[in-house]
């Protein structure tokens, strides 16, 4: 985990992605991508004074996926 957090960090320096202080609205779809993107943004918000808020988004990629269950 503090591979990919490390790799992450480098990125951000390289691309400017967010800055301290900023609010980050992750689009949260439930599927592996964006549940680790939440996940690793969460684990690096202390150290940068992040906000984190997430908007579920549903794709409809998966049959009942708006069935809730």
């Amino acid at each position: 985990m503090q591979k990919l957090l490390s790799r992450v960090e480098s990125t951000n320096r390289k691309y400017g992605l967010f800055n301290n202080g900023d609010r980050i609205l992750v689009a949260l779809s439930g599927g592996p991508d964006s549940v680790a993107l939440f996940h690793l943004l969460y684990f690096l918000a202390p150290k940068y004074d992040l906000t984190l808020a997430a908007a579920h988004v549903d794709h409809r990629l998966r049959r009942f996926s708006d069935r809730g269950d």
